[in-house]
């Protein structure tokens, strides 16, 4: 269980860095404003949703195992 924690800390402390997703979502916010800023964050979170997934059932080792 105490590995499971550690890489969740780590991946909430990876989802803090600011990037050009973070960027984007600045813009979008500051020239459409909060609704459209919040449905993209939304949007990233899904992708960053179905990534995760995908990487626990192991996508990435059955692809390379072919």
């Amino acid at each position: 269980m105490s590995d499971f924690l550690e890489g969740l800390g780590f991946g909430l402390i990876l989802q803090v860095s600011v990037g050009p997703v973070c960027v984007a979502v600045l813009h979008k916010g500051l020239t459409l404003g909060f609704r459209h800023a919040f449905s993209m964050v939304w949007g990233v979170a899904l992708v960053d949703a179905i990534y995760i997934v995908l990487s626990v059932i192991g996508v990435s080792q059955r692809g390379l195992s072919r």
